[in-house]
């Protein structure tokens, strides 16, 4: 879904375009760290306990959806967790 209007698309394309490239590569893991707090956040509400299979699995679907396949997400979740 996009609500953003073609004109206003621009203006900020042209906004963040006027940064550097060492801004625009902050202002990227600003936003990364930042969305990861929210899911880390929203898994703890849930009752999820922080470094088990279940919190780094449904962490990983969140954060990263059908960019990773099921087989890959599980293999990734089983690594470390306790």
């Amino acid at each position: 879904m996009n609500d953003t209007s073609p004109k206003v698309e621009e203006l900020m394309r042209r906004l963040i375009m006027q940064r550097s490239p060492q801004e625009r590569l902050r202002m990227c893991f600003s936003m990364y760290d930042f969305a990861r707090e929210l899911v880390e956040a929203s898994l703890k509400r849930e009752g999820l306990a922080e470094g088990t299979y279940a919190f780094r699995r449904r962490f990983l679907e969140r954060m990263y959806g059908d960019e990773l396949r099921p087989e890959v997400i599980d293999l990734v979740a089983a690594r470390g967790a306790r």
